[in-house]
C-alpha cells in the first residue's frame, strides 16, 4: 500500500502550509505530515491543512481505509457521509523489501486526487486516504484515485461517493523505480 505521496509545492497560494522558495516543485508527504486537502464547506470547495492519519488508542494511527468498508465502519461512518476530502497528488510511492521506492504517476503527469475522509480531533483535523482493489493485481490495494472532474462529485454527494466505492480507481498509472530521499 501507499507509503507516502508527492504533492505540488504550490500549497502556499492557498496560504495553508509554509513554503520555502528553495524547495523543489514537488513535496514528499509521509504519514503524520500536515498536507493540503480539499473539503466541501457549504456550497464551495476549500483548501485546508490537515494531518495524515487518524489517531487511535495506544499510539496507533490509521492512515488508510478500504473504501468498500468505510461506509459501515463505526469509526468512519459519519466521515463517509459528511466529511469527505480530496488529497491532491502528483503521484504516490510504495517501498519494496529493500527500501527502494517506486513512484506511480498518471501517464500525462496530471494532478490527481486521492479520495479521503477527515475527522476532527482534539489536536486538529486529520485525514485518512481510501484504498480500492487494484485492477492489475486482485490482492493489492491502491489509493482511490480521482481525476479533477470526479473530485467535485466525490466531495458533494454521498450517492456519488457510493458510485466511486463500487468503481474503484479509474486513473491509469505507470510505475518507475526512483530513489526518493528518505
Amino acid at each position: 500500500m501507499c507509503a507516502g505521496y508527492l504533492t505540488w509545492q504550490q500549497a502556499e497560494r492557498f496560504e495553508i502550509l509554509p513554503y520555502s522558495h528553495g524547495q523543489s516543485a514537488e513535496r514528499q508527504i509521509n504519514p503524520k505530515d500536515k498536507a493540503p486537502v480539499f473539503v466541501q464547506e457549504g456550497r464551495s470547495i476549500a483548501a485546508r491543512a490537515m494531518r495524515w492519519g487518524l489517531p487511535l488508542q495506544r499510539d496507533m494511527t490509521l492512515f488508510s481505509a478500504r473504501v468498500e468498508d468505510a461506509q459501515d465502519a463505526p469509526l468512519l461512518r459519519a466521515a463517509y457521509r459528511f466529511r469527505r476530502c480530496a488529497i491532491p497528488v502528483n503521484g504516490y510511492y510504495e517501498e519494496n523489501a529493500q527500501g527502494e521506492r517506486f513512484v506511480f504517476r498518471e501517464r500525462e503527469h496530471a494532478l490527481l486526487y486521492i479520495a479521503g475522509l477527515y475527522t476532527e480531533t482534539k489536536d486538529g483535523d486529520c485525514f485518512v486516504m481510501l484504498t480500492a482493489k487494484s485492477a492489475e493485481n486482485r490482492n493489492a490495494r491502491v489509493p482511490l484515485l480521482l481525476y479533477a472532474d470526479q473530485t467535485i462529485r466525490w466531495l458533494e454527494s454521498t450517492a456519488q461517493a457510493d458510485a466511486f466505492r463500487e468503481m474503484g480507481s479509474t486513473a491509469r498509472l505507470f510505475c518507475r523505480g526512483i530513489k526518493l530521499r528518505a
